[in-house]
């Protein structure tokens, strides 16, 4: 919402409101993000957990939602020159980091959700292999 308030131009009460919404949707997720990781490490083995936080701490956070934000900071301080503004979301490439932190996310997701599989007693030590292979296979393609 902030970013096609930051590109039509909006008015001003347009761009706070946007720029606020994004404020409050950022602190929830800074909020609810350790009890994230928490909930992992519960359905992870420690090898498991470690490979996904290091994803999503160095990949999605320090690689993706950073630099969003980043470029998100930037071109609001550009005010009402909308010019710069959108020179500023093309400079960063706001458009590709945002696909990015889509699927980046979703892969992380998958290797969530395919890696607690593991700890169960019946999964072979074959098809815990490949699971691993596979989630690493998928965070290293979708994630930087």
């Amino acid at each position: 919402m902030l970013l096609q308030a930051l590109r039509s131009g909006s008015s001003d009460d347009e761009v706070i409101t946007a720029r606020q919404e994004h404020e409050t949707a950022y602190v929830t997720w800074s909020v609810e993000r350790p009890g994230t990781l928490l909930l992992f490490r519960d359905l992870l083995s420690s090898e498991n957990y470690q490979f996904v936080e290091t994803g999503f701490k160095e990949s999605l956070v320090g690689k993706v939602f950073r630099p969003i934000r980043l470029c998100l900071t930037t071109a609001l301080g550009h005010g009402e020159d909308s010019a710069a503004v959108n020179r500023t979301l093309e400079a960063c490439r706001i458009d590709e980091l945002l696909e990015l932190s889509s699927t980046c996310s979703l892969a992380l997701a998958g290797a969530v959700s395919d890696l607690a599989g593991t700890r169960s007693e019946w999964v072979s030590t074959e098809a815990t292999t490949e699971l691993q292979r596979r989630a690493r296979d998928s965070i290293g393609k979708q994630c930087p």
